[in-house]
């Protein structure tokens, strides 16, 4: 099967490097039900000088699980058609769980889906309000993608560049998180790689056992002894916003369980007042273990 030969020479790192954006109609009765789903959001922290004002890691884990959900069937809905199609699913609505991130004026999030055997990925644009949203065989291809995602031709290069924010240390963090869904959004079984993540503040293995298995195991159940590490472990886990004058870095860690489990360092540099990071998704640490989808 294609789908399966292609994902195999696709590496974590590699998944991460594919283009960041995504939008959807979502029509109907299917809009109508996902508008009654309860939703929560993070506002920014009051003090933009204090780290703790940072939402914990359970509330971040929270948070991208609902995200995801929103690009997730819903029991009972028509089947979606297979290769590249329309998002039935809304991006914009992903935004809104972001606040105070929004979009700049003019601008709209659009998204393309792909589905093949169950397997899936999509893509998020932002779009001037009034560009035509092409269907994907009218669209030119972006054929540094992977998988020849359509980019309509009014599309900006990435969706980040139409976001805007209030400036806080929650503003960057929650654009780092928005980012990586905006490039995951739809995405299913072999097409997950960001979903198996999830953001730590601590040492994993002072947690206890993890609760979950498989994508949603939360923390290693090997020993850390029996890990390879490719730097010093971490000393301090919880994810950083350094504002300087000219510049932001945001620093989070994250456990995968995916084939190798391992814990990555992402580090997302901006320049101040935009939120179209540079970014390093490096793994720090592998364990012995894993799944594999």
């Amino acid at each position: 099967m294609q789908w399966l030969k292609t994902l195999c020479l696709v590496t974590v790192a590699a998944a991460a490097a594919w283009p960041a954006y995504s939008w959807a109609a979502e029509s109907g009765s299917l809009a109508e039900k996902r508008a009654r789903l309860p939703r929560k959001t993070l506002r920014a922290p009051q003090d933009q000088e204090v780290a703790s004002s940072l939402p914990s890691a359970g509330k971040l884990n929270e948070l991208r699980k609902q995200a995801a959900e929103l690009s997730v069937p819903l029991e009972g809905a028509p089947a979606e058609p297979e290769g590249w199609s329309k998002s039935r699913y809304d991006p914009n609505r992903l935004l809104e769980m972001f606040q105070p991130l929004r979009l700049r004026q003019g601008y709209v999030l659009r998204a393309y889906l792909y589905r093949e055997h169950g397997n899936g990925n999509g893509v998020v644009w932002a779009m001037p309000e009034d560009a035509e949203f092409p269907e994907p065989k009218d669209c030119p291809i972006l054929e540094t993608h992977l998988l020849k995602a359509p980019k309509p031709s009014e599309a900006l290069d990435d969706a980040m560049e139409a976001i805007e924010g209030d400036g806080s240390p929650w503003s960057y963090l929650g654009a780092s998180l928005l980012r990586r869904e905006f490039r995951e959004f739809g995405a299913a079984w072999h097409g997950c790689r960001w979903r198996t993540h999830f953001i730590l503040d601590g040492d994993p293995w002072k947690a206890g056992p993890p609760k979950g298995s498989g994508p949603d195991q939360e923390r290693p159940r090997s020993k850390v002894q029996n890990w390879k590490w490719h730097e010093s472990r971490p000393t301090n886990w919880a994810p950083q916003v350094k504002i300087e004058a000219d510049r932001v870095t945001v620093t989070f860690y994250t456990y995968s369980a995916l084939h190798p489990e391992g814990i990555y360092r992402h580090t997302d540099v901006y320049r101040s007042g935009k939120y179209r990071p540079r970014t390093e998704d490096r793994c720090i640490g592998e364990g012995p273990e894993g799944f594999l989808f």
